[in-house]
């Protein structure tokens, strides 16, 4: 493959098939058989090219936003598996969705700018479970001794 690249740039073959260049010649060549796609994976493999992709992002006449990018294979691992674990609450599995609900995750824990007003408080469901699995460790009994009495209720005798 490379000795045939090398061919076509010593002779200039790709002015006799009427292309503008090498480039144009190697991935539009009816003569390869090859689609578009598959050439240009073929050549960035034998000149060892690096990918370089920028995403294309239109916004379309309703504002909504198109967007065309290339993930490497490790980060479509990484999103695949987080599609796997946010299916509970994305459960149409859209990668838009998964998308948006990851983005306003991340936004909600790490943004600085939200106020103390928007973060929820939690109720407290009294001594959590790994307090009282340490008390129980420290002491080796599961009593609880209550820092103030509690009022025993009267029962009330029937004469």
């Amino acid at each position: 493959m490379i000795d045939f690249i090398r061919e076509i740039l010593s002779r200039r073959l790709w002015l006799g098939y009427g292309s503008d260049s090498m480039f144009d010649f190697m991935t539009r060549s009816p003569m390869r058989g090859q689609t578009i796609r598959n050439t240009q994976a073929i050549l960035n493999e034998a000149l060892d090219f690096e990918v370089k992709t920028r995403p294309k992002i239109r916004v379309q006449r309703d504002g909504s936003v198109r967007v065309e990018m290339t993930f490497s294979k490790e980060d479509w691992e990484v999103i695949a598996r987080a599609k796997d674990v946010v299916s509970h609450s994305v459960p149409s599995g859209e990668l838009t969705a998964v998308l948006s609900y990851c983005a306003r995750f991340t936004l909600a824990k790490k943004d600085p700018s939200t106020s103390l007003r928007e973060v929820k408080v939690r109720q407290s469901q009294g001594v959590s479970r790994s307090s009282r699995r340490y008390v129980f460790q420290r002491d080796k009994s599961c009593r609880h001794f209550m820092p103030y009495p509690r009022p025993v209720p009267q029962r009330v005798r029937s004469p």
